[in-house]
């Protein structure tokens, strides 16, 4: 009535509707919109069995409590799911990155000496510092995303360290170097900073943050003494 037909027309369409053959449930199924079709899992001798999914939840504890009481539902939060996962994942970088820094430092004073050391370790750790820092003031959540980035900025951190250890002062092409590298990663891995998408420009923030930090303190690694750099507590003994 509301589409303007009249009432002839009416009982004609509904005299066609109930002398129709009734429509399975497979048959409408496979018709369904591709959204509709991912939520039928299919029947089998016990049953049949498919995926309700519900909005603006409120609270999901209380769902969870009524489905534990009802055999044959089973209460599926899928976004807690990847969320517990993303957290043990967070957890085992979050130790892999100390880990991996304490050896690096390991191997540096076995290199350098301790002195030499810990100017070299102090760049990427003071740049991962000012990014988790800058992180933070901007209201971005700690993630595993924000640890990926800062493996990037620890490798590349100790890199510019050790560059202008070795050769700062005595090769004006170390800094010419580590300027068209840092610039280039800024470039490369910087601009996702101005992403819309939240887990990207986390990721660039923090790399644009910490790569910059490690370009401006990698000057402060360079070695106190001339030559290669190797344990200059002990050149100066000599």
């Amino acid at each position: 009535t509301t589409l303007g037909l009249d009432t002839e027309s009416i009982k004609m369409n509904a005299r066609a509707f109930t002398a129709d053959e009734n429509i399975s449930l497979s048959q409408w199924v496979v018709d369904a919109p591709p959204h509709i079709q991912s939520l039928w899992l299919g029947c089998d001798p016990v049953g049949c069995r498919s995926i309700v999914t519900l909005e603006k939840v409120l609270d999901k504890d209380q769902l969870a409590t009524i489905a534990a009481g009802i055999d044959a539902v089973t209460w599926v939060d899928q976004v807690n799911i990847i969320s517990t996962v993303l957290k043990r994942y967070r957890v085992l970088a979050s130790e892999s990155l100390a880990a991996v820094y304490t050896l690096i430092a390991g191997v540096l004073v076995f290199l350098f000496g301790w002195r030499s050391a810990l100017r070299i370790v102090a760049v990427p750790g003071v740049s991962v510092a000012l990014a988790l820092s800058l992180t933070a003031l901007m209201g971005n959540p700690f993630s595993l995303f924000n640890l990926l980035a800062l493996m990037v900025v620890v490798g590349i951190g100790i890199d510019y360290a050790v560059f202008y250890h070795l050769h700062g002062r005595s090769k004006p092409s170390t800094a010419l170097a580590v300027t068209l590298s840092a610039l280039t990663t800024v470039l490369a891995f910087g601009m996702l900073s101005f992403s819309t998408t939240a887990v990207v420009h986390t990721f660039g923030v923090t790399l644009f943050v910490g790569i910059g930090a490690a370009f401006l303190l990698a000057p402060f690694a360079a070695a106190p003494v001339e030559g290669t750099g190797l344990h200059p507590e002990k050149e100066n003994d000599i």
